[in-house]
């Protein structure tokens, strides 16, 4: 990718080869240079990363099973229903799952809390990679207002404080903005009882939740929910909301690069 102007979303007037430059303005693995001042603090996001599972490609083997049961068909559910031409933001790309699905006209900006799953993405599509930045949901290094959608993946389970994270998104996003989400959640009956007991297993080791109410959470962080799908006994969700005009004050504080 050339040099390209990406003052609109906070970032530098010329910013090469975004971020995983070999050299140049950007260091390595997508951080900024040691001595840069920004707003926010990508060595936290370096510690923070040390700690999360290995993003490797296993990960897309172990989830090919979901993704013929459904999960795949969800995700073109997803896409094909976001605004052709307009810039947007995807949060935890994780192993580039939806790189296949992104729209062919706007940017897509994607963001991972991880080095390692930054790197995964670039090698997927080396030649025509999107830009690429390493960030927390919760704390996004772009300007309010920045985008005209939102999407994540099987994001949000994972995410510390989820509203908080999706408060984040509503930040960055316009007023006549979407966000959509493809989560799975606490899905009814028995099941819905089999992941309380499993989310006491996985939540203290690697932070992934299986019990959550993701539709709760969009409304708290100030969103009103549009449409709703859902597959596997309400196990997985698609959700497409936008920023409730009575939520109160937009949360203000930008944080650009």
């Amino acid at each position: 990718m050339g040099v390209r102007d990406y003052r609109a979303f906070g970032w530098p007037t010329a910013a090469p080869h975004l971020p995983l430059s070999p050299a140049g303005s950007w260091g390595r693995a997508g951080f900024p240079p040691s001595g840069w001042r920004g707003g926010v603090r990508f060595p936290t996001f370096r510690r923070m990363a040390r700690n999360l599972p290995p993003i490797t490609s296993p990960y897309d083997v172990f989830i090919r099973p979901l993704e013929w049961m459904g999960l795949r068909r969800a995700r073109g559910a997803l896409w094909s229903r976001l605004p052709e031409g307009a810039p947007g933001l995807e949060i935890g790309a994780g192993t580039g799952a939806n790189l296949p699905y992104y729209p062919q006209d706007g940017l897509v900006v994607v963001t991972d809390v991880s080095p390692r799953a930054i790197r995964h993405v670039r090698r997927k599509r080396p030649s025509s990679s999107p830009p690429l930045v390493v960030a927390d949901a919760r704390m996004l290094p772009f300007r309010t207002d920045a985008f005209a959608w939102v999407a994540a993946t099987l994001v949000f389970c994972e995410v510390g404080s989820p509203v908080a994270g999706l408060m984040e998104a509503r930040r960055v996003l316009r007023r006549d903005g979407v966000v959509a989400l493809l989560e799975h959640v606490r899905p009814r009956g028995v099941l819905g009882v089999l992941a309380d007991a499993l989310t006491r297993l996985t939540a203290p080791i690697w932070g992934e939740h299986f019990d959550r109410d993701t539709a709760r959470n969009v409304e708290l962080a100030g969103f009103a929910v549009e449409r709703r799908h859902a597959w596997l006994r309400g196990g997985l969700v698609l959700l497409f909301a936008r920023p409730h005009p009575m939520s109160g004050a937009r949360p203000t504080g930008d944080r650009t690069l």
